[in-house]
């Protein structure tokens, strides 16, 4: 799973306007990162990436079938 960065933005003066500026559209960046990574489907999505296809054949489903059900579970599909 990748990492977000949640570091300090103002650092008392030495920035400068253009970064202040775009202070706000980095934390909103950074807050839908940290959304997508926490999701349950993406979380769901890696562990199977993690599973080797003789794990999934013992479970009786492949990728693309596991796939389906993680995202029509949500009514995404």
């Amino acid at each position: 799973m990748t990492h977000t960065y949640f570091g300090q933005v103002f650092t008392g003066g030495t920035e400068s306007l253009t970064n202040l500026l775009l202070a706000p559209f980095r934390a909103l960046g950074r807050g839908l990162v940290h959304m997508a990574e926490n999701d349950r489907r993406m979380i769901a999505v890696e562990k199977l990436q993690n599973m080797t296809d003789a794990e999934l054949t013992a479970m009786g489903t492949n990728r693309a079938d596991r796939v389906r059900q993680i995202f029509a579970a949500s009514g995404a599909i």
